[in-house]
């Protein structure tokens, strides 16, 4: 724990620190250690010091010490983001602001201020979302009153203060003009400082107490932010440039709001479209759609409100929660029943039961009724089912069935209105919230004891849930078949539920509750803890329960090692293959009628694969046993092996990666590209081979006939890659995605270049010309390798432009731009002599000497040869 975070601690510290410092010897002064404190940052530790230094001092010298005391607690209190912390400095700031002078503690008394304001602003935003309630309000118009009156003063204060420095700068000698210009920089700033807070509060005052005129005088303060030259300034007046500048941007924020009280929504929006400007800092530019919401809402112009809110999150996504709110509560207040309005809290409460805003939604009925939705559609019928499955659940009190009467009543009813909610025409529109309202139908059917009604909801609920909450609705439906099958041996039943399970573990092999299914724990912990984990282990080999917690350790530390990276990755994997290895000869079954412990052993070892073969854990022994392992179900039940056959041959490539055997991984990689080309772990084996092989081809430690060997391999695999995102016109976007592009095309062409093999150049010229070149124009290694393929297969509009293009943007006379230059020459020696000529006569203008070898040579030779082309075509002619 930081001391920062412990301001007693904080103090005994900073003392022990100056009693050390005080002891070095009689040069060790005062001032010695506040030099030393200040260049060093110890802001703290300085202060209190400096408070120790004022029972020595009286006068002048007390009065500069509290000056600086005060700037000191000021600048504290403006960094500090622990509240303990703050609320020890304002205590003590306060005792200092007691006693300093009152010309040279403002910035202190202004930081003070600062907390009670930001207090107010936050119930007043709670407010305008209906989340504060009365006792809150009440606190804030208070503190508000309290502050507004003190800041006003301190603007004048402020002002005159610099109004003050700036006619002493005017009058100042060179000396002292350095000076006085800082100190009427610092004093412009406190005056700015202080303008721009009262003008704040003013604003809150007058929006939650509809005090018009505190908005009024917002607007002055806000309008001297602005430009203090204009009385009365237009938005059109208003600086671009400044709109980069937070506070300043703010202010125009500031302007709009008070606007919007004291005059019309245009003239409120005028003001607020100028944060729309693209110089606007972002952070405030992204917050114009809400505000436009806010200034809309409050003139009760429920349309445009919703307009904004649909163009800033577009069609395809949900607008954020409390836009969502915002929405509702303003429009549920409308007093003239609206049609806008009352499409608007539909809009909105749909939206929040889409995004399982539930809190929202019930909060909401609260507040304006149960009727809030109306009488049809999905929305009413599903919030009208969350009310009463809520009363069902507090009535019920426990999480076991059966539930009592009375409470199995509201169940029944909850039950019906979710039935009638996904069977209303609109539910399409609410995918989530349907999905889960099979959910919730199968819990009021399970807490009312109908298990099998149950479990057909929770199986239903997670064929359409997103995977965690399908795999809670399918545990469900686990466990209310297992309450129907342990009350009566019913083997049909009982054959059900093994499918249920074997289904679970083969959606879900790493979900938490994959070893409970196994053995059927009645309990188990929600979260994967490292200190759940070594309280497991200590459990001693001779308990009845050592297996079983062996197991539940050995799942936490799989689910840890899964989100976890770097070296606690690796120290967590070593440690799961420890506890796991050897449960796989434990788990193993007898035959294969054993059909859970054979679920339980697979699900041990897909995941003992999965973490021996990761980099930095390298665990090839523990992989060899799980091979093993393999092997051995193989010979009594083939077909669940088989179910899993190319996830295991991918593990079997990536041990033969690790073990440095490519012939092997090639043979993998290959049958998993047969069996399934666009498979998961066909496509997995792909990238894994692709990465190892580009891995060796970059080390350049290979001979000439390996390195080919490895090169087509590269393209092999990498053209394998690249199938994968040939249909997807944004993948080459990705910077990753194109160097995969660029990587194949670069071996493909040294293979064309290596070994004259033309499939490889006509590969590597596809992928220049039609994928890399096409997102990357100007790359010079594109265009050169499109120069040179499109020379040798004929492409020579392709070639000529390549080289044009390397000529004109390559530095000039460098070695590239010669060779540049010998190909374009080169081409039209051969397409347009004439078009040759002349540029090959503006070439020996630049480079008498034609350029250095080799090219130097070359170009020598085509002007040769074009120019006895021209003495023949002369005395022919």
């Amino acid at each position: 724990m930081s001391l920062r975070t412990r301001p007693a601690l904080y103090v005994l510290f900073a003392g022990a620190l100056l009693a050390t410092l005080c002891v070095g010897g009689e040069n060790a002064n005062a001032d010695d250690v506040a030099v030393y404190l200040a260049e060093r940052d110890l802001i703290q530790v300085l202060a209190v010091h400096l408070e120790q230094q004022l029972a020595e001092v009286d006068g002048e010298q007390r009065d500069e010490l509290l000056r600086a005391l005060a700037d000191l607690y000021a600048e504290l209190l403006e960094t500090t983001a622990n509240d303990d912390l703050r609320e020890t400095l304002e205590k003590r700031g306060r005792a200092i602001l007691a006693e300093a002078p009152p010309e040279g503690a403002d910035g202190l008394r202004l930081a003070l201020l600062r907390g009670p304001y930001r207090l107010a602003e936050r119930i007043a935003e709670q407010h305008r979302l209906r989340l504060a309630d009365e006792e809150k309000l009440e606190h804030a118009r208070k503190s508000l009153n309290e502050t507004i009156p003190e800041l006003l003063l301190m603007v004048q204060r402020a002002d005159a203060t610099a109004e003050l420095a700036r006619r002493r700068l005017s009058r100042a000698g060179s000396r002292e003009a350095t000076e006085w210009s800082a100190h009427a920089e610092r004093a412009e700033q406190q005056s700015n400082q202080t303008r721009f807070l009262a003008a704040w509060a003013l604003y809150y005052q007058a929006y939650l107490s509809n005090q018009p005129r505190s908005a009024t005088q917002a607007e002055e303060l806000f309008g001297e932010l602005l430009d203090p030259q204009v009385s009365n300034i237009r938005p059109e007046a208003v600086s671009v440039d400044l709109r980069a500048v937070e506070s300043f941007a703010r202010s125009i924020l500031g302007m709009a709001l008070c606007r919007s009280l004291t005059s019309t929504s245009v003239e409120a929006m005028r003001w607020l479209a100028l944060l729309e400007h693209n110089m606007t800092v972002a952070s405030l530019r992204d917050q114009v759609p809400v505000w436009s919401m806010v200034i809309h809402l409050e003139h009760d112009e429920f349309r445009q409100a919703r307009a904004v809110m649909l163009d800033a999150t577009g069609s395809e996504e949900t607008p954020p929660t409390l836009w969502l709110r915002l929405l509702a509560v303003h429009s549920a207040e409308d007093e003239n029943y609206d049609v806008a309005a009352v499409e608007n809290v539909r809009l909105a409460v749909t939206g929040l039961a889409a995004s399982g805003e539930l809190e929202h939604v019930l909060d909401l009925a609260r507040k304006y009724g149960d009727d809030l939705l109306g009488s049809s559609g999905f929305a009413m019928h599903y919030v009208n089912g969350l009310l009463l499955y809520q009363r069902a659940r507090e009535t019920h009190g426990t999480e076991n069935p059966p539930a009592n009467d009375e409470a199995s009543a509201l169940y029944a009813e909850a039950a019906d209105a979710f039935e009638l909610a996904i069977n209303e025409g609109d539910a399409k529109e609410y995918e989530s919230a349907a999905a889960g309202s099979l959910r919730l139908i199968g819990l009021c059917r399970y807490y009312r004891g109908d298990f099998l009604s149950a479990r057909d909801a929770f199986v239903q609920a997670s064929q359409r849930l997103p995977m965690e909450q399908a795999a809670e609705a399918l545990w469900m439906a686990i466990s209310s078949l297992d309450q129907v099958v342990r009350a009566g041996d019913n083997a049909q039943l009982r054959s059900q539920l093994h499918e249920l399970i074997d289904e679970f573990l083969n959606r879900f092999p790493s979900n938490r509750h994959a070893p409970t299914l196994v053995v059927r724990r009645a309990a188990t912990s929600r979260d994967a803890d490292l200190s759940i984990v070594d309280e497991l282990l200590a459990i001693p080999s001779g308990s009845a329960s050592y297996a079983e917690a062996r197991r539940r350790a050995a799942d936490m530390l799989y689910r840890l090692f899964r989100t976890q990276r770097g070296d606690d990755r690796a120290a967590t994997g070593n440690r799961f293959l420890n506890v796991v290895v050897p449960q796989i000869n434990d788990a193993f079954p007898a035959n294969s009628a054993h059909n859970d412990e054979l679920s339980s052993l697979l699900v041990l070892i897909r995941q003992t694969l999965e973490v021996a073969l990761t980099r930095g854990v390298e665990r090839l022994a523990a992989a060899n046993e799980a091979f093993d392992a393999i092997e051995s179900v193989r010979t009594i039940n083939l077909v669940a092996i088989d179910k899993h056959k190319s996830e295991f041959a991918f593990r079997r490539l990536q041990f033969a990666i690790l073990h440095d055997v490519l012939p092997n991984a090639v043979l993998q990689a290959d049958e998993l590209w047969t069996i399934d080309p666009m498979g998961q772990w066909a496509l997995l084996a792909s990238r894994a081979m692709f990465q190892h092989i580009n891995n060796l081809v970059e080390t350049n430690t290979l001979n000439r006939v390996d390195q080919m060997h490895e090169l087509q391999l590269l393209v092999r695999f990498g053209g394998r890659v690249l199938r994968e995102y040939e249909d997807d016109d944004d993948a080459l976007n990705d910077r990753t995605i194109l160097s995969y592009h660029a990587i194949v095309a670069a071996a493909a062409m040294r293979l064309w270049e290596h070994n004259n093999d033309d499939t490889m150049g006509r590969r590597a010229l596809f992928l220049y010309e039609e994928k890399l070149l096409e997102k990357r124009s100007n790359n010079a290694g594109f265009l050169r390798a499109a120069g040179l393929l499109g020379e040798h297969f004929q492409r020579t509009e392709l070639a000529l432009n390549s080289w044009r293009r390397l000529v004109a943007g390559l530095p000039v006379q460098s070695e590239e731009w010669f060779e540049a230059k010998f190909h374009v020459l080169s081409i039209l020696e051969h397409t347009d002599v004439d078009v040759a000529r002349a540029v090959m006569k503006q070439h020996k203008l630049l480079n008498p000497n034609y350029g250095p070898d080799p090219w130097g040579a070359r170009l020598r030779a085509i002007d040769k040869r074009i120019s006895e082309d021209a003495l023949v075509e002369g005395a022919t002619g």
